[in-house]
């Protein structure tokens, strides 16, 4: 991919429809910018977490930074040893190489946005939802781990 400067670049607007949710095991992904687009600087998702969602493993991610908002609902966030329940309009800064997690232990689903910076691990969403699609269910805790690896999600 060509290293495109920010005056080369084409902007984005994007109307909900135009990235649709893709249903994931109780929940919803919608990739909404892609590497592609903004020419690997940021990529966007907007995720549906399940009611009752126990989240991922403590995790870290040494090459990226993620960042939560949460729109609807609430989540029990784990950012290195600080513990929160956010709820909507809440920001969770989370710089590479910290560990985290996050949990869905309510009754409702929670709505949030993710950041990533610079992108590129959406590409593990994408991947998952094939993974999903093919079996009918989640991968197995240790098809997870590999492929959160092999896009840069790292046990902590």
């Amino acid at each position: 991919m060509t290293n495109l400067t920010a005056t080369q670049l084409p902007g984005v607007l994007q109307a909900s429809e135009d990235a649709p949710g893709e249903s994931l095991v109780g929940g919803a992904i919608a990739i909404r910018l892609r590497s592609e687009q903004t020419g690997g600087r940021i990529a966007m998702l907007e995720q549906q977490i399940p009611a009752g969602f126990p989240g991922p493993p403590l995790h870290v991610h040494p090459e990226f930074d993620e960042t939560f908002y949460i729109l609807e609902g609430s989540l029990t966030l784990r950012v290195d040893d600080q513990v929160a329940v956010a709820d909507p309009g809440t920001v969770a800064f989370v710089p590479r190489g910290t560990p985290h997690t996050f949990a869905n232990p309510n009754e409702h689903p929670t709505r949030i946005l993710v950041m990533l910076n610079p992108a590129g691990f959406e590409r593990y969403f994408q991947e998952l939802i094939a993974a999903v699609r093919a079996s009918g269910q989640l991968p197995s805790p240790d098809e997870l781990a590999e492929l959160g690896i092999a896009h840069g999600s790292v046990p902590a």
